[in-house]
């Protein structure tokens, strides 16, 4: 009897875990996931919007630190494919 007892609370217990407090934190994970994509699709729009010029042509930035030779040999290679 008291085994039966002691399993029907447990039973309960991880009803309630599950249908109550893991729904819940998933929602709070959720809400911190879409807070930081918003913000990373903000910063993509702004510096998109800052690579267009005035005739609305889209350009690339060209990166800060300059290729090493190495590298800039191995695209050269692919460059003559095309």
């Amino acid at each position: 009897m008291i085994i039966g007892v002691i399993i029907i609370i447990v039973v309960f217990a991880l009803l309630i875990f599950f249908t109550v407090v893991v729904p819940f934190t998933a929602e709070q994970g959720a809400e911190k996931r879409s807070d930081k994509l918003d913000v990373l699709v903000d910063d993509v729009v702004s510096q998109a919007k800052e690579n267009v010029n005035e005739t609305g042509k889209v350009f690339l930035k060209e990166p800060s630190v300059p290729m090493s030779p190495g590298l800039l040999a191995i695209e050269e290679r692919f460059d003559c494919e095309y």
